[in-house]
Formats: C-alpha cells, structure tokens, sequence
C-alpha cells in the first residue's frame, strides 16, 4: 500500500469537499433572486393575483409583494393590473428598449453645444455631473457591447440635433468652431454616422443643407457662408460612444465571449452579455479588482455566473457581488445569443465607511447607486 498515495488522496478529497461546502453561500444567496426574477416573469406574462403566485412559489403573499415592488411593480396599484401582458418577443427587445431610455435619462438636460469655442471644455456642466455622464456611458458600452451602444446613441444624437434646428443656431465665423478630430487608425466603415460624410476621413462638426455631417473643411468648400451651417449636437461624452460598428456577419457569437472550463474538464464558449460590466477586461469600472468568478449550472446551455468584485474611486469604493444567468436567444435583430443576462447584486459599501448592504434586481438602478456612490450625487436617477 501506498502510504503517500493514499493521503494525497485524501487530501485532495477534503480540499475539494470544503470548496463544494464553500460554494454553498453563493447558491443560497442566489436564490432569492432566481426567485424574483420568476416571480416578475410570470406577472408579466399576466399573472396578476399575488395569492396564486404565493402558492405557486410557496411563500407568503408579503413575500411576493416584496420581491414585485424590489423590481419596480406595485401590485396593489389597479392601473398596474391592467397593463398589457407582454408577449414572448418583449424580453428580446427590452435591452435596446431599456438602452435608449437611460440614454435619454442621461443626456436630454446636455445641451450638446461642444463643437463650439464658446462651450469647449463644456463650462455648462460642473464636474461633478461630467464625471457621472462619462462614467454612465462607459458603463452602457460595457453592459451593452459597443455596437448597440453606438447604434442607439448615434440614433438619439440625430433626434438631439431637432433642438439645435429648432434653436435657430447657426454659425456666424467658422472660428467659432474648435477644431476637428480624427479617428485613431483608418476605419474601413462607419456604419453608424460618426464620420464627415464628404471626406469619410474627419469627425464632423456641423450639419450642412441641414442634413448632412461635415467637418469644418468640408463644410467651407461646399457651403458659401457659415451661416448655412449649424453646430452639430453631440454629448460631453460622445467619444465614448463611437464605434465604425459590426458587420453582422462578425458578430456569430458576439462582440467578446468568455470561456467556462466546468469540473467535469469540459470547456464551453459563451456570448459576454451583460457580465462585461463585471469583467476586468471590459469593465469601466475604477479601481476594479475581480475576486472571483464562478459559473455553474446542471443546464450547460443556461448557467449562471457569479462574480465577487471590489470597485473604488476618490476614497469611495463598494464591494459587489453579482448573478448572471446566460440566454441562449438572440436580442432581436442580432445574429448571437444575449449572453449572460443581469439578475441581482448585492452592494456593500466599504470607503468612506462600511455600510450595510443594499439588494438589486434591476442593472440600472444598481448601476445608478454605484455611479453616484463612487462619483457625486449629481447624476441621474433610472426611470
């Protein structure tokens, strides 16, 4: 008998036996959430009664009117029984949805004037509400890939540009100007309108004959006087947005993907989806550091993914743990899976002094406590 052999293998037992018991306060902690998230999906596919739902999931009815109103819904509210039950494409849809509508949260008070002297360095905006718009962005690119975060803002962006025609704004000195950028590295498209649309080659700065972007040198050759342009619109933190955008043919599996090596050895590739908010190589996230990251699942096509991660900033800083689980199904009109969708997180504040932590189920309004923890208290508020 092998002394030696045997011991290792015991050993080996009683590490991997305490990591499976170590791995019991993830799964506990998760599933109160799994359960709000049913609990919400089977209301929004009309069942409206709190009881049948209680019985269903077998808790009490206070149980269920908080998990209801923790995500948004007031049971008690007759208007909100009667809102329409969403169809099954509803869930494909909502991200872009819920993607313009914070886009609109964020920006409708900028007034997008940066393209001129008058408003360079944005003096409109205190710093404290610069830092919130910018750190909003980034966090919308992370949690939404590049591509969709570019088209949805570059659509809005154009609807922006209706206040400056209806402002009457025009240019009266192309000094008035600052002075045009360019992109870092030749892009091969620009699928979403960032680029001058004469020379293809410049970021615009003005909108010529009131339809088209142009920079500055393109703009003095083909319009007689500046007053026949006017100041293109584009937020404080319009650079984090743009993007040449993806063909759809590249995107089989996705902007990013992650791969899982589960216990049995084998190995499975994923879309990111919204876990790139948690990602240490996608995050925008200051002061990030990635504890942990476990993903599990007797269903390989649907896991879920748990993350243990400290963020800070100016001596502000969260501890935060977070559940995905992974959709198979395409959002509409892309060609990969969604990826791992959000399903909760627990915020727990450590600098400038521990607090008590704070339960989520919606990202945005989990976004919304991070930011403003970690920038000001200037920012938006999710709608």
């Amino acid at each position: 008998m092998n002394t030696d052999d045997n011991t290792a293998d015991a050993l080996s037992g009683r590490t991997r036996a305490l990591l499976d018991l170590g791995g019991w306060p993830v799964r506990r902690d998760r599933l109160a959430a799994e359960r709000v998230a049913l609990v919400v999906a089977a209301w929004q596919a009309g069942a409206r009664n709190v009881a049948e739902l209680a019985r269903a999931a077998d808790v009490s009815r206070d149980v269920i009117y908080d998990d209801l109103r923790r995500s948004g819904i007031n049971p008690s509210d007759p208007q909100t029984k009667k809102e329409s039950v969403m169809p099954a494409t509803t869930q494909q849809v909502s991200a872009r949805r819920r993607l313009l509508q914070q886009v609109k949260t964020l920006l409708d008070s900028d007034r997008g004037l940066g393209a001129l002297v008058e408003f360079n360095g944005r003096p409109d905006l205190g710093d404290t509400e610069k830092a919130v718009q910018m750190a909003w962005s980034r966090a919308l690119v992370a949690l939404h890939g590049r591509d969709r975060a570019a088209r949805v803002y570059s659509g809005y962006a154009r609807d922006r540009q209706r206040d400056v025609a209806r402002s009457g704004l025009t240019l009266t000195s192309w000094d008035s100007l600052v002075l045009d950028t360019k992109p870092v590295g030749d892009w091969t498209r620009d699928i979403h309108g960032f680029l001058c649309v004469v020379c293809g080659g410049t970021f615009p700065s003005v909108l010529i004959e009131g339809l088209d972007p142009a920079c500055q040198r393109c703009a003095r050759e083909n319009t007689e006087s500046p007053e026949e342009a006017a100041p293109l619109w584009r937020a404080y933190s319009h650079h984090a947005f743009v993007f040449p955008g993806a063909l759809r043919e590249e995107l089989p599996k996705g902007e990013s993907t992650v791969t899982v090596r589960f216990d049995t050895e084998e190995h499975r590739e994923y879309t990111t989806g919204d876990v790139g908010l948690f990602f240490s190589d996608v995050t925008s996230l200051p002061g990030y550091v990635q504890h942990s990251t476990q993903v599990f699942g007797e269903n390989r096509d649907a896991p879920t993914a748990v993350i243990e991660a400290h963020t800070e900033h100016d001596g502000r800083g969260f501890d935060i743990t977070a559940t995905f689980t992974y959709d198979p199904l395409p959002e509409a009109g892309e060609p990969h899976p969604y990826g791992f969708r959000f399903t909760a997180a627990r915020l727990t504040p450590t600098h400038p002094a521990p607090g008590a932590p704070a339960e989520y189920t919606d990202v945005y309004a989990m976004l919304d406590a991070l930011i403003n923890g970690l920038h000001g208290d200037a920012g938006t508020t999710t709608k």
